[in-house]
């Protein structure tokens, strides 16, 4: 198994997929192994990525050979500094770029295409030149009107359904593609994904290592689902618009009824007894700051319009849930009288990741570990949510139930009390991104426990992948969630944990 390098700074993410793109073009890669990882360009452009991301600059190689790693990851800053350069109008640095590129042998013409792939993915996304980021709002009239129907998907679950949940699988490799084996032996009614399609949800992307993964799966499995899907940060970093393709196109649904219309959606069950509801974090959780500060300082000037609202130099604290999708959730959720489960892609709390900020003052609600934007958001409905399932965190982590960061005031069950504490939060963002035992994935940096003895395994120093199989069974009784792992890329289901969803 080989590490999938990916990043949550959206444009080195952009960099990572025009590499990837023309390495795939130049050697055949075989799109059915997934996103390539293994070439002089890709080494070099994260090599680059992390001396950048550290707030260096690399050193001008002894070599001008660019199949040497030494020069790739020089070649990589060059080109990324000579189109950021060319964004922003400096003549001289794009002049003092282009003349150290003409120096390399054996290189330019596949780091010019790059450099093309670079530019078109960068300005796919409409922030950059003062637009505004494809969203499908219930209250536009383009779209919904005003309706609380919209988003509302026509079908129904059957009151039993089997249902495969899945996460961050965008990757195409072997390993997701034994993951998605290992479900649809389960025969689901539907599968869930919490999002996140790799490096940077380009329509090549989409179309090889999410739709192709998924159609050679349901072909060897003789079964084919229906799919809805989240965007998670990384389907953002191109706008989002291969992602709303990838809807409209009916190709993730078997009949039409069965069509998601938006970035969030509403499942229901034949007999109302359940209520499923995915919500859009990747449209104010894509351009956090993320490390953006020492970036600026090893490029200089990296973006070419400071004053838009989707700026990554001005990023929210915290991911969130845009209002109008909000008051969208809370209609649902007061209205409906079953259960509800929620699915959203980034994490509501994390004991590895910071995901809040931290306490300014005694008796401040704010942790680092936990988002406290999206509990106050959707805590005043905890009573009716029998979980909250997500990804971005590529991990399996079945938090203690009922989970109450130290120091916050005693539960209650006022009405529109905002600190309502969480039946069962769950992260199931394992589903295909190789983590290896030097990350610690299971550090607990922040004091957020997981239920002992729910720790995937590994294979060879490489954390094992997988996804849950939750099965519901009526109204008034519980639901019934499984959570497995798959050894390597051998898709036999090994399950960690079961329990019951009330």
């Amino acid at each position: 198994m080989q590490p999938i390098v990916n990043y949550e700074n959206a444009d080195l993410a952009r960099l990572k997929s025009a590499a990837a793109s023309v390495v795939s073009k130049m050697t055949d890669h075989d799109p059915s192994q997934g996103v390539p990882v293994a070439h002089p360009m890709l080494e070099g452009v994260d090599a680059y990525a992390h001396k950048a991301l550290a707030g260096k600059a690399p050193e001008i190689p002894t070599t001008r050979n660019a199949s040497d790693s030494e020069a790739a990851e020089y070649l990589a800053y060059l080109t990324h500094h000579k189109a950021h350069a060319i964004f922003c109008g400096n003549k001289k640095i794009e002049s003092q770029m282009q003349t150290q590129l003409d120096n390399f042998t054996f290189g330019n013409p596949a780091w010019q295409q790059m450099f093309d792939e670079y530019v078109k993915y960068f300005w796919s996304y409409p922030g950059h030149s003062g637009g505004k980021l494809d969203y499908r709002s219930w209250r536009d009239p383009k779209y919904g009107g005003g309706s609380y129907d919209y988003g509302c998907v026509s079908w129904q679950l059957p009151s039993n359904a089997t249902i495969a949940l899945i996460g961050d699988i965008g990757t195409g490799t072997d390993v997701a593609a034994a993951v998605l084996a290992s479900a649809l032996s389960f025969k689901p009614d539907v599968i869930l994904h919490v999002g996140d399609v790799y490096y940077s949800g380009t329509e090549q992307e989409f179309d090889t290592y999410f739709l192709g993964l998924l159609n050679v799966a349901f072909t060897a499995a003789g079964h084919r689902p229906p799919v809805y899907t989240l965007p998670g940060n990384h389907e953002y970093f191109c706008g989002a618009f291969p992602y709303f393709r990838c809807l409209d196109e009916g190709r993730l649904v078997t009949h039409p009824s069965q069509q998601q219309q938006a970035s969030y959606f509403r499942l229901t069950t034949e007999d109302g007894a359940w209520q499923i509801l995915g919500m859009d974090t990747g449209y104010h959780g894509h351009y956090l700051k993320v490390a953006g500060d020492k970036l600026d300082e090893a490029l200089g000037v990296l973006h070419v319009n400071p004053s838009d609202a989707y700026d990554p130099q001005n990023p929210p604290l915290m991911v969130y849930v845009r209002p109008d999708e909000m008051d969208w959730h809370r209609h649902h959720l007061s209205q409906f009288s079953g259960r509800t489960l929620l699915f959203g892609h980034h994490q509501l709390y994390s004991g590895r990741f910071a995901v809040g900020v931290p306490s300014d003052y005694e008796g401040d609600i704010n942790r680092p570990g936990v988002n406290t934007a999206l509990w106050q958001a959707f805590g005043p409905y905890f009573d009716k949510v029998a979980a909250w399932f997500w990804g971005h965190e590529h991990n399996l982590c079945i938090f203690e139930d009922n989970f109450r960061p130290i120091g916050w005031p005693p539960n209650n069950s006022e009405p529109d009390n905002p600190l309502k504490t969480l039946a069962k939060g769950r992260c199931i963002g394992h589903s295909a991104i190789p983590v290896q035992q030097k990350e610690t994935p299971y550090e607990e940096v922040y004091p957020v426990p997981i239920i002992p003895g729910t720790h995937l395994q590994m294979v060879e120093q490489w954390y094992n992948r997988g996804f849950e199989i939750l099965k519901l069974k009526g109204a008034g009784q519980p639901a019934h969630c499984s959570y497995y792992q798959i050894a390597g890329a051998d898709p036999a289901p090994l399950k960690i944990y079961s329990e019951d969803i009330r």
